[in-house]
């Protein structure tokens, strides 16, 4: 596994991840058609437009099998930290360390993050290195169906720091 700054030439494999990866995590969550219905083409167009600032991949047999994308945190409340905006991997890539590797490699004192209330591997995945939830709830809707989001945050980093080598991935 590699670990590397995505590049615009990375946006078809990207949104491959992002898709699959929606697909199985969110299957519980969201109905099936709706899921099914999602498109690859049209999240290559939206990753396009974004990379390569903030995201980070990983890369297995010189194919993405993940990625996290991180920047400036969107809650008013919480100026001058960062958000963890996204962390997929292709699911056949699941429980093989590169979700824990790519958080390790942007991770930041602080960082914030939104999941879903009923994505209970995310949420224990989170919560098992050090995010807690901070009281933070909203309601999203994708595809009109109402999902809550939890926001956690960081609290401690100790345990990161050797493991991390970070890259600036941050715009």
């Amino acid at each position: 596994m590699i670990l590397r700054p995505a590049t615009t030439g990375d946006a078809s494999g990207i949104a491959a991840v992002h898709v699959a990866g929606w697909q199985a995590a969110y299957r519980h969550l969201l109905p099936a058609a709706y899921l099914h219905a999602l498109d690859p083409a049209e999240r290559e167009v939206l990753w396009s437009r974004r990379l390569p600032r903030g995201v980070l991949i990983a890369e297995v047999d010189r194919q993405v099998a993940g990625f996290a994308s991180t920047g400036r945190c969107r809650d008013e409340d919480l100026p001058g930290s960062t958000e963890l905006y996204a962390l997929y991997l292709a699911p056949d890539r699941w429980r093989q360390g590169l979700g824990s590797a790519l958080l390790a490699a942007v991770v930041v004192p602080g960082l914030v993050l939104w999941t879903l209330a009923g994505n209970g591997g995310a949420r224990a995945f989170y919560e098992r290195r050090g995010f807690r939830t901070d009281g933070a709830a909203k309601t999203i809707s994708p595809g009109g169906h109402d999902l809550v989001e939890l926001r956690y945050q960081l609290g401690e980093v100790h345990g990161y720091g050797a493991r991390a080598r970070r890259k600036d991935v941050h715009s």
